[in-house]
């Protein structure tokens, strides 16, 4: 009775350390894919870093670009206008100042005009005229 106690004893003993070896493997198992998993996701994790670091990096780069881009169109229309506008501002000065000396030196021969015709009149012997008799 004894012998048999202990065979089966020995037989419980055997099936439990099988159930505990068989629960072992399988904890081990699972640790070693869930440290699979975490490298994984760990790689994964330091690629999504990498690439958010270097998309941030575009951004602001682009957003410095755009600032640039917005001062300068800000700063090159209002000086080129500027410019324009001194520009034209000059030409219609220059236009302006042609037209009065255009019109002083119209005046001036009018007027020489006026006298020659008036002199030649008055005194045509002065003039080297031969007045015909008519």
């Amino acid at each position: 009775m004894v012998e048999r106690q202990m065979l089966v004893d020995r037989d419980e003993f055997a099936k439990e350390f099988q159930k505990e070896y068989e629960a072992r493997v399988k904890a081990t198992k699972m640790i070693t894919d869930l440290q699979k998993d975490k490298s994984i996701l760990q790689r994964k994790i330091r690629r999504l870093k990498k690439t958010t670091r270097r998309l941030n990096n575009h951004y602001q780069a682009a957003e410095q670009r755009c600032l640039s881009l917005n001062r300068e169109l800000q700063e090159s229309s209002y000086a080129s206008l500027r410019e324009q506008n001194e520009v034209l501002q000059s030409e219609l000065e220059k236009e302006r100042l042609a037209r009065i000396d255009a019109e002083k030196k119209l005046e001036e021969a009018r007027g020489g005009i006026q006298n020659f015709v008036h002199n030649f009149f008055e005194n045509p012997e002065q003039n080297g005229a031969v007045m015909v008799p008519v």
